[in-house]
């Protein structure tokens, strides 16, 4: 795990609902500030993740391609007004 991140989510090659769901049940417990990094090959992520930190609240961070040809996505937790 990269050691900028608490926790990372391995989401294979699920498509992006899975992916989405997934990261909820991993994120809803997280603190304000906890920072996720989301591994996926999943293409539509690009567009999904930011999206649904927009509606969650939560920061997108950024991506970072990796060697294996899959794409990190990187999130910041906010619990601001929750």
């Amino acid at each position: 795990m990269a050691p900028d991140v608490d926790v990372l989510v391995d989401g294979g090659d699920r498509g992006c609902g899975e992916l989405l769901l997934e990261l909820h049940r991993r994120t809803r417990d997280l603190g304000d500030g906890a920072r996720v990094r989301l591994v996926t090959t999943d293409p539509g992520a690009a567009a999904d993740l930011p999206a649904w930190c927009t509606l969650t609240g939560h920061e997108f961070s950024g991506t970072t391609g990796l060697a294996d040809g899959r794409v990190a996505y990187d999130v910041t937790i906010s619990r601001r007004g929750t």
